[in-house]
């Protein structure tokens, strides 16, 4: 060894003092990263949850209705895939509700409960996806033994004329 070669120590050393020295620029490059990656995870999120490409999906799975004390409590999840090229300003549902003997049995046998409209007001940008769950809770005129809950997507508000279904 050389008297001209540093140990390997020194080496090291210098190392890391020239990388703790750049730790502004780490700070920059980690911000950058988090700004920019996240519009590459929204991407990647939307190619696993597959949504509509030109169109908006409205989910309505997980409703949900229990009695508890004389009383009934819907649970009433919506969830809205953005694939169009505007943004989302709400959805529109038609709602019924029913007290059935069973989970079998035709609607003609139950006694309705409700029947509403609910509005789901957003604001999903193109590309996005959002979630919401509306709770309602009352006082039916007889007790049963299952609640079946029925939705229908009415409109869907995205600044253009309303996209009324059927």
């Amino acid at each position: 060894m050389s008297a001209s070669q540093p140990p390997i120590a020194e080496d090291a050393e210098s190392r890391w003092t020239a990388i703790l020295r750049l730790w502004p620029l780490h700070g920059l490059l980690l911000c950058a990263v988090l700004v920019l990656g996240q519009p590459a995870w929204k991407a990647a999120r939307m190619a696993v949850e597959g949504p509509v490409r030109g169109g908006v999906q409205v989910d309505t799975a997980g409703a949900s209705g229990t009695w508890s004390s004389g009383r009934y409590m819907l649970d009433l999840p919506v969830r809205i895939v953005n694939g169009d090229t505007e943004m989302v300003d709400g959805v529109s549902l038609w709602v019924e509700t029913y007290s059935c003997p069973s989970e079998t049995s035709p609607t003609s046998a139950c006694h309705r409960l409700t029947a509403f409209q609910q509005d789901v007001p957003a604001r999903i940008y193109p590309g996005s996806i959002d979630s919401s769950s509306q709770r309602i809770e009352g006082e039916p005129p007889a007790e049963g033994e299952v609640i079946r809950i029925t939705r229908r997507l009415q409109s869907i508000e995205n600044g253009r004329e309303s996209e009324h279904q059927q």
